[in-house]
């Protein structure tokens, strides 16, 4: 087909070439020598396929995710390759490579030397040849313990058999184990029986206990020795069940002579740590008793009891029945056993016998230590109301020194105390007698070489002060004539007493900045209580009845003096413990002090009384609340009760 496009040649024939062709012409011109001159430089820039091919084969395909590497680094990898990924083993006999490595662990027991069997190849062709060297290289060993080496010193058969040779008592030791222990301080001919239920509590296992009866009495401070009489003592644990003494089965379930003195007691039982425990002691001798009486309106747990009177009395050993709870006990002085725990013996005056306290919880434990330590540690109480040191110092100890130095007969080693620690309290009395702050270091000092086998710990004295107001407030406390003195032997604890190892620091619990005044309440910086309560009452047996009030409220646990200035005839200590009639306002009250004539204190008729203050009711002794506060603060650290 023919084409219809009209060219240049044919206008030029025509004769119709217009202006519009003429410059399509010329740029059509333009165009083809563009393209000559790009033809020229390809020309130019042309190379051969010769010389294509040789620049190609210089070349490798670029792979995705690959990188070039040099001879070197590819035989490197061959050889890591070699060593990790499992093969045909090589031919020698040396483990040297990582698979034979590897095996070698998987085929040997723990405690294989790898470096002994580096040199015996360990593949099934070589071991069997190498198996005992190998062995025996391994015998030689030991495992390696992280943190542990060597010792340069041989542990040989003759240390070992030292070791072995040393008995178990090394470790433990013959020691009280159990709390509320007390020391008779009472004799009365006319008293020909006494019957008595004491309360204890473990604080250790306790394994075939010896309880040693005292038979002695305080006389002016001297240990005077009673005449022999006859004794039959029970262990009552659990309640309701009853182990009477080795020596009382012997003697067909009866009683055994109680000598003069000290009678240790052995029993066949075992009561758990913790575990409270009643001690059951009749006692007979018709030229009379020794029994511990309590401090006036002290209160007995009701799980006590002590039936003193003329004639034999009831055995009441392994019977289940108590009489009601008296002002008095009779207990074992010691209750011994082997143990690794410390143990305390307890020496002061009232303030450690605690007789002005209260019972407050199950422990049942009062005075300024025992309230501490009974909670953890066993204890014998030598606490004498009245006394001073000074006079135990120069007193005829011949008991006391037995039984604190460890040195009853029969009993223990006579070598070791049967107490780590014996903690002093001694002071108060010993000031107000006219004594100076030196001298009584001194005394103290005295005290502690008695007893170079024990722990002495010394205490700080409570403060010793006057008040208008029922110390129910720190203003109206004053010094006093013996505060001054107290305050400069506190100076002197601190400073450290010869022979004391440390000390307890119980006036730093209760003035803790220095006021020489008992705290109002249970915060040291408060200034006074809340306002006291004024009444008339009377109290007969442990019953307080209200005739009016004069101001403010009765509530429990309130502590009741009829002396805002110093003690009177309501018992120091006497609180509420329950409500009766009255509910703050007039009526009956439950106190917690007996007064209803001997052995308690005598009743009170009307008068006017007072709520009284948290820590002191006279100046001199401390309430419970205050006991609890110097428990609570931790100056009484039992964590240095370390044998």
């Amino acid at each position: 087909m023919a084409s219809n496009k009209v060219t240049f040649a044919d206008k030029a024939v025509d004769g119709i070439i217009s202006p519009s062709d003429i410059n399509e012409l010329k740029a059509a011109a333009n165009g083809a020598i563009d393209d000559a001159e790009a033809a020229r430089q390809l020309a130019a820039a042309a190379v051969t396929e010769s010389q294509l091919s040789t620049a190609l084969a210089l070349k490798v395909d670029a792979v995705a995710g690959s990188m070039l590497m040099t001879t070197q680094q590819a035989n490197d990898l061959q050889a890591i390759k070699t060593l990790v990924i499992p093969g045909s083993a090589d031919a020698d006999t040396v483990i040297n490579s990582l698979v034979e490595i590897i095996k070698a662990f998987e085929d040997n027991p723990e405690g294989f030397n790898i470096a002994q069997a580096m040199a015996l190849k360990l593949d099934s062709a070589t071991f069997g040849a190498n198996q005992t060297a190998v062995t025996a290289a391994l015998i030689l060993k030991v495992d390696k313990i992280a943190g542990k080496g060597l010792s340069t010193n041989d542990y040989t058969d003759t240390e070992k058999s030292k070791l072995s040779a040393i008995p178990d008592s090394a470790f433990t030791y013959l020691g009280q184990v159990a709390t509320r222990c007390t020391q008779p301080r009472n004799f009365n001919s006319g008293i020909t029986y006494a019957m008595a239920r004491s309360l204890h509590i473990a604080r250790d296992l306790i394994v075939n206990p010896i309880l040693v009866m005292p038979n002695y009495s305080i006389v002016n401070h001297n240990d005077v020795a009673n005449a022999a009489g006859t004794i039959k003592v029970a262990i009552e644990y659990p309640a309701g069940i009853f182990t009477l003494a080795n020596e009382n089965k012997a003697n067909g379930n009866n009683p055994v002579a109680f000598p003069a003195g000290l009678l240790p007691l052995n029993f066949e039982i075992t009561i758990p740590k913790n575990a409270r425990f009643w001690v059951r002691s009749y006692v007979q001798n018709p030229t009379g008793v020794v029994w511990f009486q309590y401090q006036s309106g002290y209160i007995t747990p009701q799980e006590e009891f002590c039936d003193l009177g003329s004639g034999a009395g009831t055995d009441k050993t392994t019977i289940p029945s108590n009489s009601p709870a008296t002002n008095a006990t009779f207990s074992p002085v010691l209750i011994l056993a082997q143990t690794a725990q410390p143990c305390v013996a307890i020496i002061g005056d009232s303030r450690e016998e605690g007789g002005t306290e209260a019972i407050t919880d199950n422990a049942f434990d009062v005075g300024l230590t025992a309230r501490t330590v009974g909670h953890i540690s066993g204890y014998s109480s030598f606490a004498e109301a009245g006394s001073l040191i000074a006079q135990w110092n120069s007193a005829t100890r011949t008991y006391r020194d037995m039984i604190l130095k460890g040195s009853i007969p029969g009993v223990g080693d006579g070598v070791k105390p049967y107490f780590t620690h014996i903690s002093n309290e001694y002071g108060i009395n010993d000031l107000s007698n006219n004594d100076t702050a030196v001298n009584l270091a001194t005394k103290r000092a005295v005290f502690a070489a008695l007893y170079p086998k024990s722990i002495v710990i010394g205490h700080t004295l409570l403060p010793y002060n006057i008040s208008i107001d029922g110390w129910a407030t720190k203003t109206n406390q004053a010094l006093g004539t013996n505060q001054p003195k107290v305050a400069a032997f506190n100076d002197l604890v601190r400073a450290g007493i010869e022979g004391e190892v440390f000390y307890w620091d119980v006036a730093n619990a209760v003035d803790p900045y220095r006021e020489n005044k008992y705290p109002v309440t249970r915060n040291p910086n408060d200034a006074a209580r809340p306002a006291i309560c004024q009444f008339t009452g009377a109290i007969s047996g442990t019953t307080l009845t209200v005739s009016s009030v004069a101001s403010g409220a009765l509530a429990v646990g309130d502590t009741i003096t009829d002396n805002l200035t110093t003690g009177g005839a309501v018992q120091p200590g006497t609180r509420i413990t329950a409500l009766g009639t009255g509910t703050g306002i007039n009526g009956t009250y439950t106190v917690s002090k007996n007064h209803s004539a001997f052995p308690y204190a005598g009743a009170v008729a009307a008068k006017t009384m007072y709520t009284g203050a948290f820590a002191t009711n006279d100046g001199l002794h401390q309430t419970y609340t205050l006991s609890e506060m110097i428990r609570d603060s931790g100056v009484i650290n039992v964590n240095y009760l370390r044998r």
